[in-house]
């Protein structure tokens, strides 16, 4: 069957009986389940903790552990997100040591302005009004957007992706995750081949997923596969000679999705994700394992009295504006104000 803008749907037959009395569903009603559950979960305050091990075999494959924590406010289109990141060690007992100081980037997107403030090299912000610039932000900087549907390497909610898909299929059969039989799904999108196990018993939410992105498929806006540009004269030649020159292939597996059941709605809480990328024809490949748990949640937020939204960087602050170019501004009383050109 042939969608609006060139999908295939392929199904064979509306519905299939499968085990325990549960029936294969046609895709794009699956997705419809998953938007309702993903809509009505999208406006919430959330605190959430993520420890990340990277491997990347360009600098000898030894793992570097990072610990990140999250306060996230948005309404599914305002946001206001801090991140705190650590540098991690552990000794030979496993306990876990913070090396070095923490690093803060606070984002706003308030509608009509987007801002980051971080706390390297004293301060400083950066401000725009491009809104773009939120969806790269968020899809890249904040390890939760996977449990709000947003798959790493994408800009936006896998269903609305697949809702266009070139082609999109259920597999015959339910396949159990963590003991439960899920929907399925198969899809070819411009963003990379997705399989997804949507698990009905938890509002049909996502309990796996799989996704895959190779030559013209969009990784964060651009082609999978990327020639980077070269490093600028003065740059230390073991850091130049370490550094990719192409990248080929980015995969994802996410996994061990927990839910809890929160004001009547199945919410995704905690989930575990490891991220390949192939440089270089394969060379070099990056791994990153990552764990990610939501220690608070609130579906019912007071946007006023958590003073969303609203920017307070320190009085003195170096801002610079997108649409001011040249022009260093200092914050002061709320609002940034000229200082020099540079």
């Amino acid at each position: 069957m042939k969608l609006s803008g060139g999908m295939t749907l392929i199904v064979v037959g509306a519905f299939c009986a499968t085990t325990a009395g549960a029936e294969r569903m046609e895709p794009l009603r699956i997705l419809q389940e998953y938007t309702k559950t993903r809509e009505a979960t999208q406006r919430h305050i959330v605190e959430s903790e993520e420890l990340r091990e990277n491997t990347d075999t360009a600098f000898g494959a030894v793992s570097r552990w990072e610990r990140r924590r999250y306060s996230l406010m948005t309404d599914g289109d305002r946001v206001d997100l801090t991140a705190v990141t650590e540098d991690i060690v552990y000794d030979q007992d496993g306990a876990m040591h913070v090396r070095g100081n923490a690093v803060t980037r606070s984002a706003i997107w308030d509608g009509t302005t987007w801002s980051v403030y971080t706390s390297v090299g004293g301060g400083s912000a950066s401000m725009s009004n491009h809104g773009r610039k939120k969806d790269h932000y968020v899809a890249g900087a904040y390890g939760g957007a996977c449990l709000d549907g947003i798959l790493p390497g994408d800009m936006r909610p896998v269903d609305t992706i697949l809702k266009g898909a070139d082609s999109i299929s259920v597999r015959e059969q339910l396949e159990p995750v963590n003991g439960i039989p899920c929907q399925v799904i198969v899809a070819t999108t411009a963003n990379g081949r997705y399989t997804l196990w949507i698990d009905p018993e938890h509002g049909y939410n996502i309990s796996r997923a799989e996704l895959t992105k190779k030559g013209n498929d969009l990784y964060l806006g651009e082609a999978t596969e990327h020639v980077f540009k070269s490093l600028p004269a003065g740059v230390r030649p073991a850091m130049s000679a370490n550094r990719p020159k192409t990248r080929e292939e980015f995969s994802v597996v996410l996994d061990d999705v927990r839910f809890e059941r929160i004001d009547g709605l199945w919410v995704p809480i905690e989930v575990r994700i490891q991220m390949a990328t192939k440089f270089d024809g394969g060379k070099l490949t990056a791994v990153s394992r990552r764990h990610i748990k939501r220690t608070h949640i609130d579906l019912d937020p007071d946007f006023a009295a958590a003073k969303a939204f609203i920017r307070d960087f320190p009085d003195g602050t170096e801002v610079y504006i997108e649409e001011a170019p040249g022009i260093l501004h200092r914050w002061k009383d709320g609002k940034p104000e000229p200082v020099r050109r540079y």
